[in-house]
């Protein structure tokens, strides 16, 4: 663990030789908490918008899904946010958790190649234009949505574009854009990611409760007006964050040898290989969590939109504390795998709560105690990929590891997905979920 650990730290001590003359106009100096802020003043912006539109939607849109699913098992209107163990929401519960299973492993498989390409390609056209056509696609998964809730169409019209808009993976050109802004000061990089990742969480504690509130129509239309006014404030505001763009032609010679560069990065250093085990192991995980764990609390224990809406501010405090304090103070002191160690052990912990919990606020407690230590390892493992990597490689590498871990995810989608509906016999007794949560903690 020692040798482990001395052999991370040489590799993410800065090399000069890979600095770019560009990257040094902030000095190499530490930042103080204003200098980041107005560093990140654009990236923050547009990302609160695209934040509040999460929040908006991620109070409502389980509930939709569900009633809608609900709605194919009774005769009878019902809405599942006020009559969540109704036995027609328990079975919709389990229809939605299998049906997006399978969607997200469909587009999961279509991610892994896009993934890479998008990464790639950003490397030689920039990030701002990547990030700007993901966006452009998304309005129209938004605006299927908006079809949906005001005319009553069916479901699937978003579900189908959701899982297209879910294919074309730019996650990884995000995260080549942070570790741009990022490029002088690499050794603060999980600091400053998990800054960012609680800026973040303050936003959601009060976006979330406000998007509970709101009926599904206001918050479905609000959102949707902010998609347009993000992609606006991308097309008009937004930098690009590479100094210098490479004079590549874009045509397919090019981008094969973009694919080749990338796999080949793999085979540089044992611990990267190492690194994207883990992060495949921890998105199988994460994967069936996000399947199995809201549609199982829905129907298991009865929480509503208000009960979700609660949970982020609870757990938000122990959030603010480990990626501030916790991340600037522990990660020198320590080391990045001594403390992701002690993350993975905490999340692990937490799921075992959730499994065992027996009433509602055994739930608050453990996500308010639990929910920051358990984090942790998210801004450290996006900070320790970028230093494996030359600042002319950000883009392939992360999309390399997004493309590997969403590779992984689309299989788990679908079996846990399966997994949940076959063992509480299609919702009608979720007690028996937690042996499906049992192969999660596992």
């Amino acid at each position: 663990m020692h040798e482990t650990s001395e052999t991370l730290r040489s590799m993410l001590e800065p090399s000069s030789h890979r600095e770019r003359p560009e990257s040094t106009e902030m000095g190499n100096q530490d930042m103080s908490v204003v200098q980041w802020f107005c560093h990140f003043r654009h990236l923050l912006l547009i990302s609160a918008f695209i934040l509040l539109q999460g929040c908006l939607l991620g109070t409502q849109l389980p509930f939709i899904k569900t009633t809608w699913f609900a709605q194919q098992h009774s005769r009878s209107p019902v809405d599942c946010n006020d009559t969540p163990k109704l036995l027609a929401c328990k079975q919709g519960a389990a229809d939605l958790a299998y049906w997006s299973g399978m969607l997200s492993g469909i587009s999961g498989f279509a991610g892994v190649v896009s993934a890479i390409a998008l990464g790639s390609l950003s490397d030689i056209i920039g990030r701002r234009r990547i990030i700007a056509a993901s966006m452009a696609l998304g309005l129209t998964a938004q605006l299927a949505l908006v079809v949906v809730v005001f005319f009553d169409c069916s479901l699937w019209l978003y579900l189908i574009a959701e899982t297209v808009n879910s294919s074309f993976d730019s996650y990884g050109v995000w995260f080549a854009m942070m570790a741009d802004l990022t490029r002088s000061h690499k050794a603060q990089r999980g600091p400053v990611f998990g800054s960012a990742i609680v800026v973040c969480v303050l936003l959601a504690c009060m976006f979330v409760p406000l998007g509970s509130l709101l009926s599904e129509r206001v918050a479905t239309a609000v959102a949707f007006t902010l998609n347009v006014a993000s992609l606006c404030l991308v097309l008009v505001i937004l930098p690009e964050t590479i100094p210098s763009l490479p004079r590549k032609d874009v045509d397919l010679h090019n981008i094969v040898m973009e694919f080749r560069s990338a796999f080949e990065l793999l085979g540089r250093h044992s611990f990267m290989q190492r690194m994207v085990a883990v992060l495949t192991l921890g998105g199988v995980a994460y994967a069936a969590k996000a399947t199995i764990l809201r549609p199982y609390m829905m129907a298991h224990f009865g929480l509503d939109k208000k009960d979700f809406a609660i949970l982020l501010p609870i757990s938000a405090p122990s959030m603010g504390l480990c990626f501030t304090i916790g991340l600037w103070k522990l990660v020198p002191r320590f080391g990045e795998v001594r403390v992701l160690q002690v993350s993975f052990f905490a999340n692990t912990l937490l799921n075992l709560v959730v499994i065992l919990a027996t009433h509602t606020w055994q739930l608050f407690v453990a996500y308010g105690i639990l929910m920051g230590p358990g984090l942790m390892f998210l801004p450290l493992i996006n900070a320790i990929k970028s230093n494996l990597c030359s600042e002319e490689e950000q883009g392939k590498v992360q999309g390399l590891i997004a493309a590997v871990r969403g590779f992984a995810i689309s299989f788990a989608d679908i079996f846990f997905g399966a997994l949940y509906k076959w063992s509480t016999d299609g919702g009608k007794h979720t007690e028996e979920a937690w042996k499906t949560l049992l192969v999660v903690l596992g």
